[in-house]
């Protein structure tokens, strides 16, 4: 959030000093700085990904990009998450056929194999917490732990749920 606001200062000063990198119709690179521009009314400059003279894939140029800035652990582990999940005809456009695979993810972002595990049972519970998590809110590891505390609680009742059952039935 506080870079967000420098950055958004820095723009309403100094205008967009960085290109939006556009693909097919998708941002690539500058989602922030496009929001921004949105906010502050400022038409943003856009230069389309097939014009760079980068040598790999638009999915290999967002990884690059990402490596390059200072992300946290958590926010690795749902990137690595992400391009490991890619449905396949987005794989198909982004990198041709080869379909990437989780520890293929992991070393092209650096995450880690626990933090994406975690996540994605994370996920499973509540998805709408990834969000919070990439955005730094809150933690892979605080959000794990109300998972778990929430799965246990529901064992917990399904436990005393079928004891009662058992007394009601006459089994001591």
């Amino acid at each position: 959030a506080d870079e967000y606001q420098i950055l958004k200062a820095d723009i309403k000063t100094h205008g967009l000093l960085e290109p939006i990198v556009a693909y097919e119709d998708s941002i690539l690179d500058g989602r922030h700085r496009y929001n921004i521009c949105q906010e502050l009314a400022v038409q943003p400059a856009y230069v389309q990904f097939e014009s760079l003279s980068y040598n790999g894939s638009p999915l290999d140029f967002v990884i690059s990009k990402h490596q390059r800035r200072n992300l946290t652990p958590d926010q690795k582990a749902v990137l690595a998450d992400k391009i490991a999940n890619i449905k396949n005809g987005l794989h198909m456009l982004l990198i041709g056929e080869k379909q990437l695979s989780l520890p293929e993810a992991l070393i092209a972002t650096g995450a880690s194999k626990g933090q994406v595990g975690k996540l994605r049972k994370i996920k499973k519970d509540n998805p709408r917490v990834i969000e919070r998590i990439e955005s730094g809110e809150t933690s892979i590891n605080i959000e794990y732990q109300r998972t778990l505390t929430k799965q246990r609680h529901v064992v917990t009742i399904a436990k005393q749920g079928a004891l009662k059952k058992r007394s009601q039935d006459g089994y001591a």
